[in-house]
């Protein structure tokens, strides 16, 4: 019932709704090749191929191989290289394309291909997959997520939108799709909007532990207090796994701590804290950092930067690039004196190394926006640093393209075209990446660049709003918030208005 459960929740574009029902029947049965597959082909469709517990999954699928069924097994076969290291997702889609050609129509089998398509950058062949997933199956939504953001990306802002807008009606509880919609708001700051159907969203899918979460943000944004968006937190928590709930607690404590200003908090809590697991103690290892450098204890930042990259040395690789802290922990390092520009340079062109060889050649193009910005852009400080950045996009094609989620990294990028001085540019993505409804620990620091950027610009007015906003948000930080610090000085300089 549980693996019958699973498919269906994958149709509907609920695919961790999927995951967990998954987990459910392997409780029951750990070797259950069947559950064990479609566990795998999820951790595909979500992750890189590179997961351990996903690689588990399919080895243990392809160990009692004999319990499936015969289209469970060729579905095995042809996902099969999409989980070698590194992923050949290329051949992956040779081998999903003839078993679609080869046999009856399999909505899944369908969506499996668009998605490695979509790896692959090849948007053409996989909107093909997708519309013949549709056609195969009128009522599946499964593709829809993935092919509105792709329409996104291809600048079809209004067919991607109508997209979420049909996957919502056909299923008003499809969590993926609600998600991104909800993620268009946030990015266009319209948080009240988001807040009023983030509470359809919770009131339709109550156990929904990221319906609340959404929620929170969307309350932060709107400028409530912070015991209504702890309020929220709150219920969110509560809708946990018990695994996952002292995690998120904790996380998500320090991160309220940090958006009221109180970075003592913060920083104690984040002390006090033994992390076993090690994806957790760089996570946290870099927002200790952070604090003390937002704080002005650079040099601090650097002693605990440089402690976590001793430890990390001894360690393997993480299992993904997207939870490797390494650079980012360097470059704290760098700014705290533990080391120079050309020892960080050193480090970063190892670390590009590795990961283009462990990601190969397909893997490293599906994620090269984001290795730039983690590589070059996050680590610009000064005019140098950000032209460095700008030459290296050449070789990751350019500048991060607009597209669904490209506000996340709008930011950094704002920040390299403002150290160059291309300050039109650089305003429109600080501005886009500062309107975001979160609480994010740093988002204040973006209205600190926008501050800057439209003050060498010569708009005075709109450079006082943002240092306005700064001021009032962290101007009373504890101990002290060098942003904070930076915008009340500002406000006296321009003789804004109070």
């Amino acid at each position: 019932a549980a693996l019958r459960d699973a498919l269906r929740l994958w149709s509907t574009a609920r695919t961790r709704d999927a995951a967990r029902s998954l987990d459910r029947a392997l409780a029951l049965d750990p070797e259950l090749a069947s559950a064990r597959l479609q566990r795998a082909l999820v951790g595909n469709v979500l992750g890189t191929g590179l997961e351990d517990e996903s690689r588990k999954d399919l080895a243990i699928a392809a160990a009692h191989r004999a319990q499936l069924t015969d289209r469970d097994r060729k579905i095995l076969d042809a996902v099969t290289p999409g989980f070698t290291d590194p992923p050949d997702w290329r051949e992956e889609a040779r081998r999903l394309e003839a078993l679609a050609a080869s046999g009856p129509c399999d909505a899944q089998l369908l969506d499996l291909l668009g998605c490695v398509r979509t790896k692959l950058s090849e948007h053409p062949a996989a909107m093909k997959a997708f519309e013949r997933e549709a056609a195969c199956d009128p009522r599946a939504t499964a593709s829809y997520p993935i092919h509105a953001s792709m329409l996104e990306t291809l600048g079809e802002h209004d067919a991607s939108r109508r997209m979420l807008d049909d996957c919502i009606a056909r299923d008003p509880t499809s969590s993926e799709c609600r998600e991104q919609q909800l993620a268009r708001l946030a990015e266009d700051g319209a948080c009240a909007e988001m807040q009023s159907r983030a509470r359809d969203y919770s009131a339709l899918v109550p156990d929904s532990a990221n319906a609340f979460s959404i929620r929170a943000a969307a309350a932060a944004g709107s400028g409530e207090p912070a015991e209504a968006i702890a309020d929220l937190l709150q219920k969110k928590w509560g809708l946990l796994p018990e695994r996952d709930r002292a995690i998120a607690r904790f996380d998500d404590e320090v991160q309220l701590s940090c958006y009221q200003g109180d970075y003592a908090s913060a920083l104690a809590r984040l002390t006090a804290q033994d992390d076993r697991d090690t994806s957790l103690e760089a996570r946290r290892a870099v927002l200790r950092a952070a604090l003390l450098s937002e704080s002005g204890d650079a040099a601090s930042a650097g002693r605990i930067a440089n402690e976590f990259l001793r430890r990390a040395a001894a360690r393997p690789t993480p299992e993904s690039i997207l939870v490797d802290r390494v650079l980012v922990l360097a470059m704290f390092a760098r700014d705290g004196g533990v080391f120079d520009d050309a020892e960080f340079e050193r480090r970063r062109a190892a670390w590009l190394a590795g990961w283009r060889e462990r990601l190969g050649a397909e893997g490293w193009r599906e994620y090269s926006s984001w290795i730039w910005n983690v590589a070059f852009a996050i680590p610009a400080r000064t005019r140098k640093h950000a032209e460095h950045a700008i030459a290296a996009a050449a070789d990751f094609g350019g500048l991060p393209p607009r597209g669904y989620g490209w506000v996340a990294s709008a930011g950094e990028t704002g920040e390299v075209l403002r150290l160059v001085g291309r300050l039109d540019e650089a305003i429109e993505h600080l501005e886009a990446r500062a309107r975001i409804c979160t609480f994010d620990d740093f988002d204040f620091v973006i209205d600190l660049h926008a501050g800057r950027a439209r003050e060498a610009r010569g708009n005075l007015a709109e450079a006082c709003r943002w240092y306005a906003r700064v001021a009032a948000h962290w101007g009373a930080a504890k101990p002290r918030s060098l942003a904070g610090d930076e915008a009340k000085r500002a406000l006296v300089r321009l003789h804004c208005p109070r």
